[in-house]
């Protein structure tokens, strides 16, 4: 009799719901291994939805107790940010000696010097790997005896964890890099897994670039979440505007403000009234999933101005966006513009091919590193905005023309746009799911021949 394969997949960050589990990747792992079960291990507050969402006979959900980092894993993880050779890191380093921390900051330097050397970076790993707990999750390993563990977010503190009683155990690890930006953002990775997966190529240069991860490791698979974008029919244009008391033959334009933690400033309030002058012009203010965000005075106006706020929650840990995935599909569809702080709508909006914008500006002059401007210098939104896909806007004024130009013109920008899609969507044929799904059963198949 073959022995039962048994899968475990990480849900510890809040989105991975719908980014994942809820797309054909389960159905195309059963479909090719039909002897697998899967083991989600995820917080326990969500035992019980996810259970209802994803439970079955060949899916068991198993809640974890949440068990916080040590403060000696806490400094393990701003040692491992600075040994990343990003501009990230070099930006936070520079932000250490603006505040006159000149000793501080010239360590952190020389970690950022010592970072670009591949041996130093294998030391670190190896050297935390031997002085870290790797037994938290081992009850879980001896009750279901997995054969692969597929870690969903490589940079989460418990994905490491898990991983490394997999590699003491002699279990397969597939790592998975969440976002387009967490490798230039998170620091260097802390375990390098047997196998990766990328949602596109551009990812896959960083994981190889900045994770010491060999090219033919590392599978590309797409965004599995766009696949709904591409395959699900939109609510009709005058049923959703009229739900929202706009109206469906004006310019929309969708405004994601920067939250309170990176601006206090209300910058949501000074583009909405840059833009009031334009009868043609009716904007939506999406609020933030986490956190709160300042809006001046702004309330609705009919015909000419919403607030959309989904269900929001404290962390992205207990953030779960599934139900209101297909409105904010419905939205990106339907915008002619998204305006953003650095965020991953900007790439939404470009999957239905429209034009984005970065907010590069407060409401008045501010210190570099007090500002949001300095964001747009981190690797990931540099290369973002290199492709000529998403245009960043460095003052209110320059956004209104960029604007301008683009609406009138919805062909301004086409080519940068179908760079993003290429360079960060990889495929949108509606098979990303399908396609990890396959990346899974390849491996559960090859570990057990």
């Amino acid at each position: 009799m073959n022995k039962q394969k048994t899968i475990f997949i990480t849900s510890f960050y809040g989105l991975i719901g719908r980014n994942l589990l809820g797309t054909d990747i389960l159905k195309t792992l059963f479909a090719h291994s039909s002897g697998a079960r899967v083991v989600i291990l995820l917080p326990e507050e969500k035992q019980k939805t996810y259970q209802g969402l994803f439970g079955s006979d060949r899916v068991i959900v198993e809640g974890v107790p949440s068990i916080p980092e040590t403060p000696f894993e806490l400094f393990l993880a701003k040692l491992f940010f600075f040994l990343s050779p990003t501009e990230s890191a070099k930006i936070a380093r520079s932000a250490i000696r603006e505040q006159g921390k000149y000793f501080h900051a010239a360590i952190l330097t020389l970690i950022g010097w010592l970072g670009r050397i591949k041996l130093i970076r294998q030391l670190a790993r190896r050297s935390a790997y031997l002085l870290t707990r790797k037994d938290r999750y081992k009850k879980y390993f001896n009750k279901y005896n997995p054969d692969l563990v597929f870690a969903t977010d490589i940079f989460r503190h418990q994905d490491v964890e898990i991983m490394r009683e997999a590699h003491l155990r002699g279990v397969a690890t597939l790592g998975m890099v969440r976002s387009w930006d967490n490798l230039s953002t998170k620091g260097l990775n802390h375990f390098v897994p047997d196998y990766v997966v990328v949602q596109a190529e551009k990812m896959k240069e960083d994981i190889v670039r900045y994770g010491d991860v060999y090219p033919s490791k590392v599978d590309v698979i797409g965004v599995p979440h766009y696949d709904r974008y591409v395959k699900d029919r939109r609510k009709p244009r005058e049923e959703f505007f009229h739900s929202l008391n706009l109206d469906p033959k004006k310019k929309t334009i969708i405004l994601s403000p920067p939250l309170l933690y990176y601006a206090s400033d209300p910058i949501a309030e000074m583009i909405v009234h840059a833009l009031a002058p334009f009868e043609n012009i009716q904007v939506i203010v999406r609020s933030a999933l986490v956190g709160k965000t300042n809006l001046g005075k702004l309330k609705p106006i009919p015909n000419a101005l919403t607030i959309d706020e989904p269900e929001s929650a404290e962390d992205f840990i207990k953030a779960d966006i599934m139900a209101g995935d297909d409105h904010l599909a419905d939205l990106l569809y339907h915008c002619d513009a998204m305006v953003s702080h650095i965020s991953t709508l900007a790439i939404d909006a470009i999957v239905f091919d429209k034009p984005a914008f970065f907010i590069g500006f407060n409401t008045k002059p501010m210190p570099y590193h007090q500002s949001v401007r300095w964001f747009f210098d981190m690797d990931c939104a540099r290369d973002l905005i290199a492709t000529g896909g998403v245009k960043l806007s460095e003052n209110v004024d320059e956004f209104v023309g960029q604007l301008k130009a683009h609406l009138a013109d919805p062909k301004l920008g086409a080519e940068g746009r179908q760079l993003v899609r290429e360079r960060y969507c990889y495929k949108l044929d509606g098979k990303s799911g399908e396609r990890l799904g396959n990346v899974l059963a390849g491996i559960v198949g090859e570990k057990l021949q």
